[in-house]
């Protein structure tokens, strides 16, 4: 897939590279976006990332993750609340 076609959905790790996370962002133009952060990331996604997106997604969201530095943790956050996303928005497997 060329990397101008949009794509359906996107979940993007944010931790502390702000300018990487717009530059995928607006690279990839997805329709969905979900931003998967730690507490404290949100401030930096809310000031520093959608600001800089050229064109905000239809639907966006987050996962937030008690603890970044502890694997578990993440995954269970993230195996718990995306599906269910996904499903919200109508995703579905090989989209």
């Amino acid at each position: 897939m060329p990397a101008e076609s949009p794509i359906k959905a996107l979940l993007i790790a944010v931790s502390d590279d702000a300018p990487a996370a717009v530059y995928t962002i607006n690279r990839l133009k997805p329709e969905l976006l979900c931003f998967f952060v730690p507490e404290s990331g949100q401030e930096l996604v809310e000031t520093a990332v959608q600001p800089h997106i050229a064109k905000m997604p239809r639907r966006w969201d987050w996962v937030v993750t008690p603890d970044a530095t502890r694997f578990m943790a993440s995954y269970q956050v993230l195996a718990q609340g995306f599906p269910s996303m996904l499903r919200a928005w109508e995703v579905h497997a090989g989209e």
